[in-house]
Order: structure tokens, then sequence, then C-alpha cells
């Protein structure tokens, strides 16, 4: 949604609960609590706030529910596929800690954010999210280093988020 015009009339991705950030942004930048829209009203108020803030278009999406995975890969042909890492979710929002830390939403020295780890990494998801992440790497032609970023749906099957 490029304005706040968009994100009162427009239609929508998805039901609510929405996710908003800044569309050419990366590591969490622009991301926090407010990030989570679970109206028509806040949705214009984060829309707003990215666009005022980031001078671009907000990138409104689904809130996917379940866990949140990290695959890290190295090197070219073929690259290494390191292991997979699951991030810690701030349980009022489902935002990812990691997000609310490194873009400095959250207070220096205020009290710790309520978080989880909500799903469970057996071999056989891990070896999933692994080939996955081959075949993104693959797909957008890339080369020696990305983190490619996945969350489970509903249903368990993972949704690539970003890279």
């Amino acid at each position: 949604m490029a304005s706040a015009d968009e994100a009162k009339q427009g239609a929508l991705p998805a039901a609510f609960p929405l996710f908003v950030k800044p569309r050419w942004e990366g590591t969490a930048k622009g991301i926090r609590p407010s990030s989570r829209v679970t109206s028509r009203e806040a949705l214009v108020t984060e829309v707003e706030r990215i666009v005022s803030d980031y001078d671009q278009p907000a990138l409104v999406e689904a809130l996917i529910p379940d866990a949140e995975y990290t695959v890290t890969l190295i090197g070219n042909a073929p690259p290494q596929v390191l292991p997979v890492l699951q991030r810690a979710l701030e349980c009022e929002t489902g935002i990812g800690l990691h997000a609310l830390e490194a873009s400095g939403s959250l207070e220096s020295g205020g009290p710790a954010l309520d978080h989880a780890t909500t799903g469970v990494l057996e071999p056989a998801l891990e070896a999933r999210l692994a080939a996955l992440s081959l075949q993104v790497f693959e797909v957008l032609e890339c080369r020696d280093f990305v983190r490619v970023d996945f969350r489970l749906d509903a249903a368990g099957d993972p949704v690539f988020l970003e890279i």
C-alpha cells in the first residue's frame, strides 16, 4: 500500500491481523509492536508512519501465525546450508523478538518482553527448510551469503518471508 488513502479504502491482502513494514528496508528497520495491526484504523496509522518516517511505500502482508525460522547459506556451487535457527516471538504481538530489539523499538534498560519459541524443530522440518532455502538461493541467483526467513502457517507449512 503506497499511501494512507489505499490503506483506508483498498483491498486487504488477508484478514486481520496484518503486518506493516517499510517496503525497501531490511534487518527489522521500521518494525515495532504497532507493526501488527488488527483494524483498518490501526492499518492507516501504521501506513502513515511508514510513509512519513521512511519516505517509501508500506508493505502490508498477512501475519503468519506460527513459529519463525532462519536458514543461513554460505558459499557457492553449491552453497552450504548452516543449521536452522528458530526465532523467539514476542508473546503479545507475535513479532520476532530480534526485530523489535534490532529496530530499537524496545526501551534500553526496560523490562524484558515476554517471548517464546512456539515451534518444534524436528529433523524433517529442518530438512524441508534447508531444501526450500536452496531453492530460493538458486531461483534468486544469490551468491556468497544469504539468510532466508520462514514462518509456519496454521497447517504447519513453511511460508517464505524474505531473504
